[in-house]
């Protein structure tokens, strides 16, 4: 049994046994997503969709603290006229955030995906890369109601993948990616 999926039993467990006792939970929904057409003499395209779902639990005085669980995905595409690169990564781990104000307005959360897997094609290759990845956020919430916000973020994320399978065959890699991006953010506590 792989390490992640241990991990994943233990939080899945404390959050079904200790969430019952608690105030309240919550779920963050935080999505990006556009795209860019450039067209000279050919076309160049550029698609851009990330997004990730957060679930967990309230703690604290006044649920100030949050902490659960995070699925996130992203998908990069980047075509010309003579060739596609495909990018699509899938995350799983841990969210931990403050709530900065008694208003929740400012928060901030850190993300530690300790599941890792992308699917990496430039037209010629196709590799299943593994590793572990970290986001990290700020931002701005409006509370149209008390159980609903909507937000504002800035996205830090980093994933550095230590596997690499190609053709079937297993490789030792360092590869890495960062970016930096803005998002909505939708949660709802209750």
């Amino acid at each position: 049994m792989r390490r992640s999926h241990l991990y994943f039993k233990i939080v899945f467990l404390s959050l079904i046994f200790v969430s019952p006792q608690l105030k309240a939970q919550f779920v963050d929904l935080n999505i990006l997503s556009f795209n860019d057409t450039f067209s000279t003499t050919g076309t160049n395209k550029i698609s851009r969709t990330l997004y990730d779902v957060g679930i967990g639990t309230l703690l604290g005085k006044g649920d100030t603290w949050l902490w659960g669980l995070s699925f996130g995905s992203g998908s990069f595409i980047d075509e010309s006229s003579n060739n596609t690169t495909t990018y699509t990564v899938s995350d799983f781990g841990l969210k931990l955030g403050l709530f900065w104000t008694k208003q929740k307005s400012w928060f901030n959360t850190i993300t530690y995906n300790f599941q890792s897997t992308a699917q990496y094609n430039n037209g010629t290759n196709a590799v299943e890369l593994r590793g572990t990845s970290i986001k990290a956020d700020v931002g701005y919430a409006f509370w149209p109601t008390e159980s609903m916000s909507l937000a504002i973020k800035i996205f830090y994320y980093s994933s550095n993948f230590k596997e690499s399978i190609e053709t079937g065959t297993l490789s030792k890699v360092s590869y890495t990616r960062a970016l930096i991006y803005p998002g909505l953010s939708f949660m709802t506590a209750y």
